[in-house]
């Protein structure tokens, strides 16, 4: 049995299946090329959203994305960061912050 097959047994077995086949059908691109191996600026944001839903809403872990989705964890922490809300810019922008005994 290949490697996408086995995904697929075990995302149908975990009742995921019809959630992949809505991101994937929101992203134009099919089920099994989203589960698969090949590239692509679609592909990535399909990836990225179906890994962010399992995150937020299945709570699972990066390492369990990525053995559920045939990847590395580091490539689902990768592609979350992506789809994570960056920090205020006044938070990044912020200064060296002054002493107490420093004069204003």
């Amino acid at each position: 049995m290949s490697a996408e097959h086995h995904l697929v047994r075990e995302l149908r077995q975990r009742g995921l299946m019809p959630l992949v086949r809505a991101v994937a059908r929101d992203h134009g691109v099919k089920a099994i090329e989203l589960l698969g191996q090949q590239r692509g600026r679609a592909l990535h944001a399909a990836r990225r959203r179906l890994w962010s839903i399992l995150a937020d809403r299945y709570n699972m872990s990066s390492i369990e994305i990525g053995r559920l989705c045939g990847r590395n964890h580091t490539s689902v922490l990768a592609a979350l960061r992506e789809t994570a809300p960056s920090a205020p810019l006044a938070r990044a922008r912020r200064g060296p912050q002054r002493s107490e005994g420093a004069a204003a």
